[in-house]
């Protein structure tokens, strides 16, 4: 039951791109307002107010680039982890429809979030993140990359400890 870089994982890192994904522009939007607010206020100095301008301006290509980051070491730790797992090969079928279904997820959330920045509200901070835009428009294409390469991690070891050959 503890297994660790099994196919489970990989509906995780579907959640946790998305769910990063709309975090950032929410607070992106957020961000934004709130400067604006403070600004108004007259209570901050004039450097605390430029201060939150410049992190605010700089925030969209963290998030962005986090996310990258995040989702690649997220996805090579999983592969890695994946090594060391036993899986007999009659499994292998139960897997493939399993990565099939969080491909399908995968598209589910991908519109869901397109719907999501399609907000009035959130449109125009949407815009600052072309890296998470692209990523998850194309989520089903890239779940399908690292899904196949987490089967093929997981059952081709198999036969690797057997000792065939490819």
């Amino acid at each position: 039951m503890d297994k660790k870089g099994d196919i489970q994982d990989l509906i995780m890192l579907v959640v946790f791109v998305v769910g990063f994904a709309m975090a950032g522009v929410i607070a992106y939007k957020f961000i934004g307002e709130f400067t604006e607010n403070v600004a108004d206020t007259g209570t901050f100095s004039d450097d605390a107010i430029t201060t939150m301008n410049e992190t605010g301006e700089r925030m969209p290509m963290v998030f962005d680039g986090g996310l990258l980051v995040v989702f690649v070491l997220a996805t090579l730790i999983m592969l890695i982890s994946a090594w060391f797992v036993d899986v007999h090969p009659a499994i292998f079928i139960m897997a493939f429809i399993i990565v099939v279904a969080i491909i399908i997820s995968a598209g589910v959330m991908s519109n869901a979030y397109e719907e999501f920045i399609q907000q009035d509200i959130l449109i125009n901070a949407s815009a600052e993140f072309p890296m998470t835009n692209f990523m998850i428009n194309n989520l089903p294409v890239i779940i399908l990359i690292v899904g196949v390469a987490l089967v093929i991690v997981l059952f081709a070891k198999f036969r690797f400890a057997q000792g065939g050959a490819y």
